[in-house]
């Protein structure tokens, strides 16, 4: 079993670019089943820390392995596995991946004005190719009242309430002293997309490059968007922004594998950017 160490500063990532993707073969290319990535992070920002999510959505600090108070520093090993679908899957077995609960770290950003961003910076496989990936997954607003803190994206009215985030997050402005400093008023107004009236047409809601899963608006409704229903060759592993329209074949039951780990059980096959 060999180790492949995989260094980043997070520092230049650029605000602008929401999703960066670096293809990292040439580094693996002795990479067996049974090896390990190892993910190393160095953080200069300092309102920028690291934290993981258990299968139960419970939100926890990292620790930090710098040894000053000037960076900060975190790691992560990913083992290296190989595919094994079902029977009834069409996808390839004997594929080299990593396992997506495995082969990331999440960052947390808190910015002037109660802005918040999340980012996840993890080692990806397509199709047996690795992938350096970054994405900004979300960008958000919150705003104190009394003492509590106060979220439309992830608070309890919510469609999207993470109570667990929420409670890390005010732990975590409150520690680091910067609590009071949230403005009383939220920026944030969350508007739907407009739900396209053509046939077969849809507009994506959200993509994540790490999971390679998303999800679009159609006239039919939402359905999710796989990586591997992407008829996409120019992005690497292959990903969709938010508000991009595209084409489709057809609207589908998804594979049985996939069905349990999601509510939308509809999937857009033959997606195309327009």
């Amino acid at each position: 079993m060999e180790s492949f160490p995989i260094y980043i500063a997070i520092d230049d990532i650029s605000d602008a670019q929401a999703v960066g993707v670096m293809n990292i073969d040439q580094h693996l290319k002795n990479i067996q089943e049974g090896d390990r990535i190892r993910l190393h992070i160095e953080i200069h920002r300092p309102r920028m820390f690291s934290f993981s999510v258990d299968g139960a959505k419970n939100v926890t600090g990292r620790k930090d392995y710098a040894e000053d108070g000037t960076r900060k520093r975190y790691r992560q090993t990913i083992p290296v596995k190989k595919t094994n679908p079902s029977k009834e899957s069409s996808r390839q077995s004997g594929i080299l991946h990593t396992e997506n609960s495995q082969n990331n770290i999440r960052l947390i950003e808190f910015k002037d004005e109660g802005e918040v961003e999340i980012w996840e910076v993890a080692v990806i496989s397509r199709y047996g190719k690795f992938f350096l990936t970054t994405q900004r997954v979300y960008s958000f607003f919150c705003r104190r009242e009394d003492q509590s803190l106060i979220s439309e994206r992830f608070g309890p009215e919510s469609p999207n309430a993470w109570p667990q985030l929420m409670d890390y997050m005010e732990f975590s402005l409150k520690e680091r002293e910067l609590f009071a400093g949230l403005p009383e008023f939220c920026k944030e107004r969350l508007n739907p997309p407009m739900i396209p009236e053509e046939e077969n047409i849809g507009v994506v809601i959200w993509f994540n490059v790490r999971t390679g899963v998303g999800m679009i608006l159609t006239k039919e409704g939402e359905s999710r968007v796989y990586f591997y229903d992407l008829e996409i060759t120019e992005r690497g592993p292959g990903f969709l922004y938010p508000g991009e329209r595209v084409s489709y074949e057809e609207i589908t039951l998804p594979p049985r594998e996939d069905s349990h780990s999601t509510s939308i059980q509809r999937q857009a096959v033959g997606v195309c950017l327009l």
